[in-house]
């Protein structure tokens, strides 16, 4: 559409052009400018400003906390000094965020092994504190854990063909981490119970 000024309809202040609306991408980028500009106490205000703000929506792991501050434009030493603050003052653990992030996935989804280290591992922790996490999780419990899961997805499957569910059951419960040999005992005294006897 084509905009012209017409002297007799249109006053001055319509005949002037409109400032453009700034895009996302654009305010992303002034955002980033004016935060790199700040230097001492000011950056660190406002760089801790940003880790509060993704505190008040649920823990997070010292690796988030350093990503969501840089990306604003934020330099690494200035979200390096934020969060040392905030552990300091008990606000970030890397141990107990990668507890009960593990814990939530476990029970929520099912996840362990080596699905949890994945998800574990994205959320930038050591492999250490990974490591002492899925020692945590009970034998038992895994088990308990995979024969519910099995269960369910039995239940789920309207076929007969016992090398089919085998398949579905094993591939489901190998993607959510557990291991062949638990994956094997699951399946094997899942269809040997009375309930599919007769598969």
């Amino acid at each position: 559409m084509v905009r012209y000024y017409d002297p007799e309809t249109t006053s001055e202040e319509d005949a002037r052009p409109r400032e453009r609306t700034r895009s996302p991408a654009q305010r992303q980028a002034l955002m980033r400018e004016r935060n790199a500009a700040l230097e001492g106490k000011a950056a660190f205000d406002a760089a801790k400003e940003v880790a509060l703000r993704q505190l008040d929506v649920r823990a997070r792991s010292r690796h988030e906390l350093e990503s969501a501050i840089t990306s604003r434009g934020f330099s690494t030493e200035t979200a390096d000094k934020v969060i040392e603050r905030l552990v300091e003052l008990g606000l970030v653990d890397d141990l107990a965020f990668a507890r009960a992030f593990a814990r939530g996935r476990f029970e929520a989804g099912g996840k362990t092994g080596s699905a949890l280290k994945m998800d574990l591992s994205r959320k930038g922790l050591s492999s250490q504190i990974i490591a002492q996490v899925l020692s945590e999780i009970d034998v038992e419990e895994e088990y308990s854990r995979a024969c519910a899961l099995a269960e369910k997805k039995i239940r789920s499957l309207t076929m007969r063909d016992r090398q089919v569910i085998r398949r579905r059951i094993f591939s489901m419960l190998a993607r959510k981490g557990y291991p062949p040999h638990v994956c094997i005992r699951v399946i094997e005294e899942l269809l040997e119970s009375e309930d599919y006897g007769e598969l």
